[in-house]
């Protein structure tokens, strides 16, 4: 469990997101402990980024080095692992042909806890921390014979470098997703998360 942090509602929202980047969390309260007012979350922030910065930014215009992938037989052990190792809450999976065909992400660790084992096997808490639980990690527990295309959510949501990123909010939240994948015209990739989008809204003034 993490300290609650507050602000005042009338902090500005591109303030507020250099807080949650700061203190590496996903929420802020709004008012006292004295008074409650209210919860920011970065989907909100999102929603404001959609509402109120259209035709600003490109997706290009974000940093992103590229994306960490596994293949579709590695096992959910090894995938879990790697996101460990690379301190990631989604990645994605490509066949023998290196082409992308799904996604995995902490949404999914948490179904297959619930199908296949407890719901305290996985936290995204304790995969970045790398405390696991044997189920996961185990040769001969779920983790072990499950395999990531098994997981995986196989409609991979795809935005061009070239897209508007105000449209991209408005795409995250009308699928219900954290990130989408990004192709550019040179066959380079990446992923555009919330949190990319928090952090270009923190350096606006």
């Amino acid at each position: 469990m993490k300290n609650l942090v507050f602000v005042e509602k009338s902090k500005p929202v591109n303030q507020c997101a250099r807080i949650m980047l700061e203190k590496k969390i996903g929420s802020l309260i709004i008012g006292s402990e004295e008074k409650l007012e209210g919860i920011l979350t970065k989907t909100d922030i999102i929603q404001y980024f959609a509402k109120n910065h259209v035709g600003e930014n490109k997706v290009v215009d974000i940093k992103n080095p590229g994306y960490i992938f596994i293949p579709t037989e590695a096992s959910l052990s090894q995938v879990i692992q790697k996101m460990l190792e690379n301190k990631i809450s989604r990645i994605i999976v490509v066949n023998q042909k290196s082409e992308p065909v799904g996604i995995i992400s902490f949404r999914d660790f948490f179904r297959i806890s619930l199908q296949l084992g407890s719901e305290e096997d996985v936290t995204e808490a304790n995969v970045l921390s790398g405390k696991l639980r044997s189920g996961f990690l185990s040769e001969n527990g779920f983790g072990g014979v499950s395999l990531a295309r098994d997981v995986m959510t196989q409609n991979i949501i795809a935005v061009d470098a070239d897209d508007d990123l105000g449209m991209v909010c408005k795409v995250m939240l009308d699928n219900q997703v954290n990130g989408v994948f990004v192709k550019e015209k040179e066959g380079r990739t990446g992923i555009v998360s919330k949190t990319d989008v928090v952090q270009v809204l923190a350096l606006k003034e």
